[in-house]
Formats: C-alpha cells, structure tokens, sequence
C-alpha cells in the first residue's frame, strides 16, 4: 500500500483548472463553463488543459462559423455545382467555406472522442474498467 495514497474525494472538490493563458474570448468561457462539468467526474485536470483548451478553441471557432453561416453574413450556399471545361461533365463540390466548416467538424469529433463527451465514448470508458477483467486477464473489449 502506497504511503500516502491520494484522497480521491478531496481531488473531486478540488476546484477545476484554469483556461490556459492563449484562450481569449469565446473560447475561454467555453473552456470554464465545461470545466465546471467535466473536472468533477474526472474527464478534466491538469494535465489535460492545454488540449482540451485547444478544443474549446476550434468550438469557439466553429460556433462562430456556423453563426455566420446561417445568419445570411456569407451569401455561399453550400454546394456549388458547374461543367468541368475538360470533360463537359457537370460536378457538384462544397464551397471552400462548407469544406472548411467540415474540417473544424471533424477535429471537433477527434477531439470529444479523447475527452469522452459522447454517450458511446463514456460507454468505452466504462468497458475499460478493471473490475470487469475475467481472470485469465481478458475483459469484456475482447
């Protein structure tokens, strides 16, 4: 047994880490408004700051997109389509806007996924718990 063995509760109420100092704006009050839900079940200390506040940036950034986006600022549908000068054939292709609102969508996902902020991301969390480990050492992943 460990000499000082770590006081999980006191770590529970311990307050949540601070955004890192690059946050600013939308995405230092996302990075505190998550936090206060997140470090309480342990998905957020402080080592994980730097990337989780690398997320609340690219949520910050894809929420303002999207806003723009849907508020008519950018009169870019989503689609565009035409006829390839080489082949005559006609093409449809999101617009560079779309693509790269697909982009931040995706590291997005990445993101949540390492973090656990999904339903079936949390269920693979719990499958990985050692109580469930049969005694020939394979649990239930297997």
């Amino acid at each position: 047994m460990p000499e000082n063995p770590v006081d999980v509760g006191a770590v529970a109420k311990a307050e949540p880490p601070k955004p890192p100092s690059f946050l600013k704006g939308k995405g230092k009050l996302l990075f505190v408004e998550r936090a206060k839900v997140l470090h309480p079940v342990g998905l957020l200390t402080e080592i994980d700051v730097y990337p989780f506040g690398m997320y609340c940036n690219l949520l910050a950034e894809f929420l303002e997109l999207d806003r723009k986006c849907n508020d008519g600022r950018y009169n870019e549908s989503y689609l565009r389509s035409g006829k390839s000068k080489k082949t005559g054939e006609t093409y449809i292709q999101l617009t560079q806007l779309n693509s790269y609102r697909m982009q931040l969508l995706t590291m997005l996902h990445k993101y949540e996924s390492k973090f656990g902020l999904t339903p079936a991301d949390r269920d693979g969390i719990s499958l990985n718990n050692p109580t469930d480990n049969k005694p020939d050492g394979v649990g239930k992943s297997w």
